[in-house]
C-alpha cells in the first residue's frame, strides 16, 4: 500500500529523531539530512508531537526526541497523527 507523502516525509523525520538518541535534534537539521522543506516539516513535526509520538523542548540546544521507544511507534500511528486519509 502506498502511503502519502506526508507519512512519508514524518516517517523520515522520525527515522531522523531515532538515529539521534543522545540528544534533541532540530526540525533544521532534520531538513537538511533528510532534503526536505522546512516549513512543511514544521507542520507535522507538530502533528507527531500533538499525537504524543515526540517531545520538543527549545532554547538553544533545543529539539525534538522519541517520546516512545523506536520499535512502539507504528506506521498507523503516524498516518492517524498526520491525518493521512488513507485509514
Amino acid at each position: 500500500m502506498p502511503v502519502s507523502t506526508k507519512t512519508e516525509y514524518a516517517l523520515r523525520a522520525l527515522v531522523e529523531i531515532a538515529e539521534h538518541p543522545e540528544g534533541t535534534i532540530s526540525a533544521q537539521t532534520i531538513c537538511n539530512q533528510q532534503h526536505l522543506p522546512k516549513k512543511y516539516i514544521e507542520h507535522l513535526l507538530s502533528a507527531l508531537k500533538n499525537a504524543g509520538l515526540i517531545v520538543s523542548s527549545a532554547g538553544l540546544k533545543g529539539g525534538y526526541v522519541l517520546a516512545q521507544p523506536p520499535d512502539a511507534i507504528t506506521l498507523y500511528d503516524v498516518m492517524k497523527a498526520v491525518d493521512d486519509h488513507r485509514l
